[in-house]
């Protein structure tokens, strides 16, 4: 039977409910139910989340935030263009450079200098309120005095400066909060006006340190140049620097005269050396005419010597061949030439001497002209000196100079920058005073404990439902069992809610009620229902159905009589049994004879059509249960209850068996193995989920084709909403009958 109710198919599909029950849309939805139904928890935790939270905030001290602007430029207004500032206030172009100080100023506007010169102007150094001793109702005065003079109220106040730099500009946010929103406005506009005075005046001491110091620098180099000049003037004077130019140029003209004439007189000495040294070999010599010395040679009188002596040889030698060497000719040409040849060698000599006496003067010559040189060069070191010394001095006389024209310049323009206050730093506009408290922020406190409470109210209505353990709508029914929910029926209101306290009249009331109000929604429900099970016994047949119920007292008989009187009203032949022998009731109904039934059909022979009684619905028939036997189960496994079921499956189109709950006892899974389909009743806020699982399971054990789950629920109305009866089944524009709903008011 499980195979055939997989194959079967799917409600869903023909109710279209839009998403199965495992979407977001289903979990949504499923919560959302759960709140529902736990409204009153939700509505407590919400108030006492809110209320706290409201209680809270008329606890609170409301801070207020008093905020100024001021711009921070990078670069300060020029007065002079062409005077360089001592101080350039201002960011450097660098990009690092510019982040570094940009974050230095930020740090400045809440440093403790800053803050003093507040506390100077505002006169709070002895303030209780800015240390909050005001509301300090705890404290002495004498206490109160001593934290005063303990505490360091520069440290305080900066320590509540807040600084917000505005993104991508030269704008600056400064913050002071304080309870006191007079204070706060005072405070923050103090600390704009301090920050801007602190920037100028850190300008105007640097100026005035600089001047300062400029001017002492000036008088130093001013005496310093004094010094210097009146020292060059000195030297000029003794020295008579105006001639030692014309000196210079007289002792290297000297110099140069004196280098050529040395040089003239070295080579003139070298020669005669030379001269010297090879006549000196020939101031012996015995034949004139072996000399071959150049300047022998080369002398006129030696040379006209040699041309007489060669004449006069000639002549000896003729002589001598003609006459011997006795003959007074040839005795006289030989004298003659003897004298000649004397005359030639002393002639020679005297050359000889000549030319050492001319070496010897050279070298005198030489050696004077060396010791006027070094004279000159010594001079001209001593003039040189005097020149290198006096262009020392002038030079360094010129540094000076320029050194005490660049200080006084800067003096000047120094002194020139300290008449003007240019600032980089101003304030854009002043703070007003605050028209709200920053905190507590009131709505935003408020709604952050409504959602905190819808939070908790959440959890809590999760853990109550999780501790819940009964069924509370069909979606949680779905999801807990794993069935289809086929119908959710509302619950008829009577006067007495307990069924056994009922009277005959409000019973038969009950149980006939979509009888006599069939335009009613419950009545509408029911043929819902009905609607649902022709569907699945078109997939499959279905001529005999089982309504049973996990525990007594949970609709069932109350929901098979409906079903019965919705298909009758359709025109099918309906049949009722009663199949609960144990705990009849439907004779106080139909208000029929209740000794005939189930059970005497079961235990006699006759005609099974003989213990079937009609109804005041058309179509429906009813077998009552009869009399109680002893032994409900055994008639059930009888060949007479298979007759039965033949007998009534053959008169009627559909036989509806109300059968005894399925955990007391065991009647109605033997129902369920012998029958075609069964539908097993719930009932929303009393059917616990282990009883249902419990009871599901027992028909799983026997194979029985359970067709799906059936909701009985308390009817939920809202404003032009109507009733709502799962799986989209809703009918909005319906309601119930004016009885109907007296009945309700009357439970």
């Amino acid at each position: 039977m499980n195979d055939e109710r997989a194959a079967a198919p799917n409600i869903s599909d023909i109710q279209q409910r839009g998403g199965d029950s495992d979407s977001l849309l289903g979990l949504v939805q499923h919560y959302l139910q759960l709140l529902l139904r736990r409204k009153l928890i939700v509505a407590v935790v919400l108030a006492i989340s809110v209320t706290a939270g409201w209680l809270w905030l008329n606890q609170q001290t409301p801070v207020y935030r008093a905020t100024a602007q001021v711009i921070i430029d990078t670069d300060p207004p020029k007065v002079f263009w062409n005077v360089r500032d001592v101080v350039e206030l201002g960011s450097p172009k660098q990009y690092r450079g510019s982040i570094t100080y940009f974050e230095t100023q930020y740090r400045i506007i809440n440093s403790r200098p800053v803050a003093e010169l507040v506390l100077n102007e505002l006169n709070l150094w002895n303030s209780e309120h800015l240390l909050g001793l005001d509301v300090r109702t705890d404290l002495t005065q004498a206490e109160k005095q001593d934290i005063l003079d303990k505490a360091y109220m520069a440290n305080v106040l900066a320590g509540r400066v807040g600084v917000r730099p505005v993104p991508n500009s030269m704008l600056v946010f400064i913050d002071f909060e304080d309870s006191d929103k007079q204070f706060a406005t005072d405070v923050v506009n103090a600390v704009a006006r301090a920050y801007e005075t602190y920037n100028l005046d850190y300008k105007k001491n640097i100026v005035k340190d600089a001047v300062k110091d400029l001017r002492k620098t000036v008088g130093e180099q001013r005496s310093a140049l004094e010094t210097a000049q009146n020292g060059l003037l000195a030297f000029e004077k003794k020295h008579n620097v105006g001639s030692i130019e014309a000196q210079q140029k007289a002792i290297n003209d000297r110099l140069d005269q004196l280098n050529l004439d040395l040089t003239k007189t070295k080579s003139d000495r070298i020669r005669l050396e030379a001269q010297a040294g090879t006549l000196s070999k020939y101031t012996e010599a015995t034949d004139p005419f072996g000399v071959s010395a150049t300047l022998i040679l080369e002398n006129e009188v030696i040379r006209a010597l040699k041309q007489r002596i060669v004449g006069v040889q000639a002549e000896y030698a003729s002589l001598e061949a003609r006459y011997l060497d006795k003959h007074p000719d040839v005795i006289a040409k030989k004298r003659e030439l003897q004298v000649l040849n004397t005359i030639a060698r002393k002639e020679i000599r005297n050359i000889a001497q000549s030319v050492q006496k001319k070496l010897a003067e050279t070298r005198r010559v030489e050696a004077g002209l060396q010791q006027s040189l070094d004279d000159a060069q010594e001079a001209q070191r001593v003039i040189g000196g005097l020149a290198l010394q006096y262009a020392r001095q002038v030079d360094d006389a010129n540094k000076l100079k320029e050194t005490y024209t660049t200080v006084s310049q800067r003096l000047t323009e120094t002194a020139m920058s300290s008449q003007f206050e240019a600032n980089n730093v101003r304030r854009l506009e002043d703070a007003v005073l605050p028209s709200a408290p920053i905190y507590p922020r009131r709505g935003l406190v408020l709604i952050g404990s409504f959602l905190l409470g819808l939070v908790l109210a959440f959890g809590v209505a999760l853990l109550a439902d999780f501790a819940d353990a009964t069924i509370t709508n069909w979606a949680d029914l779905e999801q807990r069992t794993g069935y289809k929910v086929l119908g959710v029926v509302p619950l008829i209101g009577t006067r007495t809610p307990d069924r056994n306290r009922m009277t005959p009249e409000e019973l038969r009331e009950r149980d006939l009620y979509i009888a006599r109000n069939p335009n009613s929604n419950i009545a509408e429900a029911s043929r819902t229902l009905r609607t649902n099970l022709l569907f699945i016994s078109k997939a499959r047949k279905l001529k005999t159905l089982l309504i049973s119920s996990a525990n007594p007292v949970e609709g069932k008989s109350l929901l098979a009589t409906h079903i019965a009187t919705s298909m009758a009203s359709s025109g099918s032949r309906v049949l009722l049994i009663e199949a609960d022998m144990r705990r009849p009731r439907l004779a106080v109904s139909f208000g029929l004879n209740a000794d005939i039934g189930l059970s005497t059909c079961l235990v006699s022979d006759d005609d099974v059509m003989n213990h079937v009684q009609r109804t005041e619905v058309e179509n429906l028939h009813v077998m009552l249960s009869g009399q109680v036997p002893p032994n409900p189960t055994e008639l059930l496994h009888t060949t007479r209850f298979n007759e039965l079921l033949e007998t009534t499956r053959a008169n009627y189109d559909t036989v509806v068996f109300d059968s005894p709950p399925l955990l007391p006892v065991a009647d109605a899974m033997v129902l369920a193995q012998k029958l075609d389909g069964a539908l097993v009743v719930v009932r929303a806020g009393k059917t616990s989920r282990h009883a249902l699982r419990h009871a599901l399971r027992r028909l799983e054990a026997v194979e029985a084709d359970i067709l799906g789950l059936v909701l009985n629920s308390e009817a939920r109305r809202g404003k032009n909403k109507g009733y709502g009866y799962g799986y989209g089944y809703g009918y909005g524009g319906y309601s119930l009958s004016d009885d109907a709903k007296n009945a309700k008011a009357a439970g």
